[in-house]
């Protein structure tokens, strides 16, 4: 009788499962091998992840020993797409790339570009700034499902953001860069926005911690507006003024705002007020060359 090997993929509070290479020391036919290849997390091709869990063991603790070990890999469900980027640290994957999540509540996986080295690592990055090659004049569409390239300048999309922040605790991390390549960063303890019904409100947003002030706190509970959907709630267009969709509020539109038009090389008063800019870093009217901002779920 043909050895019978297990694979399971499986979930179980949070007990996550997956294999990054098929143990040449069990015994398997050849279907059973066939099933078990493919089955680990997906991530950048160059990247080769090692997880930590012994299968065959965890299926023992699941089924317990006196029974049979007996499990199935059910073709349509049987990849398991990590959550955030954070748990694909937390499960050996430790170099930055592209990888395919499936947030709680996604219906569909999505690929994001993944941060395994600043600050701890497992980060998610959400908005990436830094030639100017990406136009971030867009209309509410391509803001709320995401626009750009991952490999470039990109606007993950806020319905993502929303999806991620809203099931459950994460953190912010904005990261900018001056003309003279100089970085600073604001971070923030708590970081979550409401859904498209309530136009993306910036919701949550904890304590601060950084180097280039906290100009974003200002922004709290305002809406997204973009060139097509005015949300800020006073007279005129904060969007279509700065050329950029973002949290608008208040009679002077923000105190950043990381989205706006890059400016030409000759300044008129209306670019100088555009583009990526920091209140507390190299202040308001500087425009900075470069920007991102990063969610990863809260450690406790």
């Amino acid at each position: 009788m043909n050895s019978l090997a297990i694979l399971v993929l499986f979930l179980c509070g949070n007990l996550k499962i997956a294999l990054s290479e098929t143990p040449e020391h069990l015994k398997l036919n050849p279907e059973s091998r066939s099933a078990i290849r493919g089955r680990w997390y997906p991530r950048p091709e160059e990247i080769t992840l090692t997880y930590r869990s012994n299968p065959l063991e965890a299926c023992r603790n699941l089924v317990g020993t006196s029974k049979p070990s007996l499990c199935f890999v059910d073709s349509s469900t049987a990849y398991y797409y990590p959550r955030s980027c954070s748990e694909i640290l937390q499960s050996g994957g430790n170099r930055s790339g592209i990888y395919a999540i499936k947030p709680r509540g996604s219906k569909e996986p999505i690929e994001v570009l993944c941060d395994m080295d600043i600050q701890g690592g497992g980060w998610t990055t959400v908005q990436r700034r830094f030639n100017g090659r990406e136009d971030f004049y867009q209309p509410w569409r391509a803001y709320k499902f995401g626009f750009g390239n991952l490999n470039g300048e990109f606007w993950l999309g806020l319905q993502n953001i929303y999806q991620m922040t809203g099931s459950e605790q994460y953190e912010l991390l904005i990261e900018l860069t001056d003309k003279e390549g100089i970085t600073g960063y604001a971070r923030y303890a708590s970081f979550a926005i409401a859904g498209e019904k309530d136009g993306y409100n910036l919701t949550t947003l904890g304590a601060y911690s950084g180097n280039v002030g906290d100009a974003l706190s200002g922004q709290l509970n305002a809406k997204f507006s973009t060139l097509d959907v005015d949300l800020d709630g006073i007279p005129g267009d904060c969007a279509k003024y700065f050329e950029g969709g973002w949290w608008y509020k208040d009679s002077i539109c923000y105190v950043c705002c990381l989205n706006g038009k890059l400016p030409t090389i000759i300044f008129t008063d209306q670019q100088r007020w555009n583009g990526i800019n920091w209140d507390g870093f190299r202040g308001k009217e500087y425009n900075l060359s470069g920007s991102r901002m990063l969610i990863r779920p809260r450690r406790n």
